[in-house]
């Protein structure tokens, strides 16, 4: 039962037991149909960006490492003929699939504005580790996402966004219960996996802030490794502190705690999380999608300007929608000036630069440092940045940007972009997921292997056992 906290004066224990209650309850039963579908069609995403990485050295990085240190082998490692514990695998899994930032970003409902969401997919990979461990069925793996989605976004519309905490921190909750309700657990030792989880929660924004490290695709899969294990320990028989959050010595300051207080407790509703989730474009931060959709626009209109000649634009002016979010990262120094891939991948000038230059952006622009390279630095140091609340107004619900280039012959030419390529109100239509699908995963994935993992993961809710799947994407890279 929950008690007062005499300092606080807040209830204590009750966030945990919310959480735990709600999980136990919770069936894929009482899935829509569209949500199933989404579900399957955001993990046949998720595992195509995944694959992708794999031809990316630094990614390979970290399955590396997760060999190295070992382990019982309870669960597949992607484009690698080995196994490791689920823990592990949730560790190796959840960095490859959040490296080339391409994974799903996630649309709050406008609660708190369009800035706030996150990648809940970022999930997805440690949910499938775990069921791939129990032997789960599809359905169960679906149903787990479903959940693992739904309380990752209860707790991020609960976020104190000034207190410098990454969004990634909620997964530590919504990861221990999805890994919880997969191994079967009641609500009393669900709440323990939950709260053991949440103590290594708190992760700094600096992980996506300054010269930006490989901390920025590592961040949330470490912490469902750590959640990973938490469950396994709950299972053990330890326990974890139920006042984890409101405690005068918790998790307060991560959480608004007088924000809707009923949303852990709410029963499923439409839409639920997995509707208001996107898919992306652009191998880059979610607030960077318009950015290079407008700018690969510019591509096509500059050619009977300035000769066609990007050397001929004279001053770049991207005007986005006005927030918080969008300034701190329009003036972030490590964006303005990236050294590193994570960095270029959050960094508007970058982004605009490439689209302008190419006419595109794809992760094979990112090779041989391509945020060095002399001609992307030229056009960077011709841009300028600033925001325009009506341009907001006209999509309040997405991230709008309007660039206009001028050129040495006294002329200009703008292009907009008022919502993300991939945005898509009440689901991701199948056709756009198997072509983004068949597109990351070519030359890496046989097409008969391709077409057996897009097959299993569409029919994932009908299948008995997820394994199959998971042994699929095991198979090095060209099997």
């Amino acid at each position: 039962m929950a008690t007062t906290d005499t300092i606080t004066g807040t209830t204590t224990g009750q966030w945990v037991r919310d959480i735990a209650n709600w999980t136990s309850a919770f069936s894929p039963l009482s899935l829509s149909a569209d949500a199933v579908n989404q579900a399957k069609h955001l993990i046949l995403d998720t595992i195509g960006c995944a694959v992708a990485a794999l031809a990316e050295d630094e990614a390979l990085a970290v399955p590396a490492a997760v060999e190295a240190m070992g382990g019982a082998p309870q669960a597949s490692l992607i484009g690698r003929d080995t196994r490791s514990s689920a823990a592990g695998a949730a560790l190796a899994n959840g960095a490859l699939l959040r490296f080339l930032d391409l994974n799903d970003f996630l649309m709050d409902g406008g609660t708190k504005g369009a800035s706030v969401g996150g990648h809940p997919s970022d999930n997805i990979g440690p949910v499938l580790a775990v069921a791939e461990w129990r032997d789960a069925s599809g359905l169960d793996a679906v149903g787990a996402v479903a959940l693992c989605y739904e309380i990752y976004a209860r707790l991020n519309g609960q976020m104190d966004r000034t207190g410098g905490w990454d969004t990634t921190s909620v997964s530590a909750f919504s990861v221990a219960a999805a890994a919880g309700k997969l191994m079967g657990f009641d609500p009393a030792r669900l709440a323990n996996a939950v709260a053991l989880g949440a103590i290594r929660a708190p992760t700094p924004g600096v992980v996506r802030s300054g010269h930006i490290s490989a901390a920025k695709y590592l961040a949330n899969a470490m912490i469902a490794h750590a959640a990973v294990e938490a469950a396994v320990l709950a299972e053990h028989g330890l326990t974890g502190p139920m006042e984890a959050v409101e405690h005068a010595r918790g998790l307060g300051k991560l959480f608004d705690l007088t924000h809707d207080p009923d949303a852990l407790c709410r029963p499923l509703g439409e839409p639920c999380a997995l509707m208001m989730s996107s898919i992306k474009a652009y191998p880059c931060l979610a607030t960077g999608q318009t950015v290079a959709a407008a700018a690969a626009q510019l591509h096509e209109k500059i050619g009977g300007k300035a000769g066609g000649r990007i050397d001929g634009i004279r001053t770049i002016t991207v005007t986005m929608a006005d927030s918080p979010v969008i300034r701190r990262q329009q003036t972030d120094p490590g964006r303005l000036d990236p050294r590193s891939r994570e960095a270029a991948d959050h960094s508007f000038p970058f982004i605009a630069a490439i689209a302008l230059i190419e006419g595109r952006l794809t992760p094979r622009d990112y090779d041989g440092e391509r945020w060095n390279a002399a001609d992307v630095r030229a056009l960077m140091r011709r841009m300028r940045f600033d925001t325009d609340a009506a341009l907001g107004a006209r999509n309040p619900d997405g991230y709008p940007v309007r660039i206009r280039l001028d050129i040495a012959d006294g002329t200009s030419v703008e292009a907009e972009s008022l919502a993300a390529p991939g945005m898509s109100a009440g689901g991701v239509a199948r056709e756009a997921v198997v072509a983004k699908f068949e597109a990351l995963t070519e030359g890496l994935l046989s097409t008969a292997r391709r077409d057996a993992v897009c097959d299993m993961v569409l029919r994932l809710d009908t299948l008995p056992s997820v394994r199959p799947l998971m042994e699929a994407l095991a198979l090095p890279p060209g099997a």
